[in-house]
């Protein structure tokens, strides 16, 4: 029963992220900058960004300039995670991508409370709880590193808990 109840808590989960991804909106703040490594990544195999700004002229560059040229001041992590996906649908593409970050972060904290031996009835309360409120539902159609760092610091916990839970002390 296990299998089938997390199965279906994964389709409602898909199904309400993935919706947030389809209502109409801008792409404001950090979000282009993070679009435009991307988009450097794909086109130029680099992240001198002086030509994709140049491009988008009316967009403010976050940038640090460098010897070796025109940087952003954001990480590259993002954009490199997003260059596949933005190539493929562009904006879509990208937002399309972190609604899945987001799914599986909250499949990873599903895991992390099975490992810390939370009920399977509490689980799922606590998981589509998280998954109907903020930060989760409106970061999983934005592009910000939020979502990818959540689902990274839940996955080395996961691991780090399970690791100490089959080791004495």
């Amino acid at each position: 029963q296990t299998p089938m109840v997390k199965t279906l808590m994964f389709i409602g989960i898909s199904i309400l992220i993935v919706a947030t991804g389809f209502i109409p909106r801008y792409i404001t703040g950090d979000e282009p900058h993070y679009l435009i490594i991307a988009q450097s990544i794909v086109t130029d195999f680099d992240v001198d960004l002086a030509d994709e700004y140049a491009a988008v002229p009316e967009l403010t560059p976050h940038r640090a300039v460098m010897d070796r040229g025109f940087h952003s001041r954001h990480n590259m992590g993002l954009g490199l995670l997003l260059a596949v996906p933005w190539t493929i649908a562009g904006e879509r593409g990208a937002i399309l991508m972190m609604n899945l970050l987001a799914v599986l972060f909250l499949l990873a904290f599903e895991d992390l409370l099975a490992v810390c031996k939370i009920p399977l009835r509490s689980r799922i309360v606590a998981v589509l709880s998280l998954a109907g409120c903020l930060p989760v539902l409106s970061f999983a159609s934005q592009i910000f590193p939020a979502i990818p760092g959540a689902l990274c610091v839940t996955l080395v916990l996961t691991e780090i808990l399970r690791y100490s839970s089959t080791q004495s002390c």
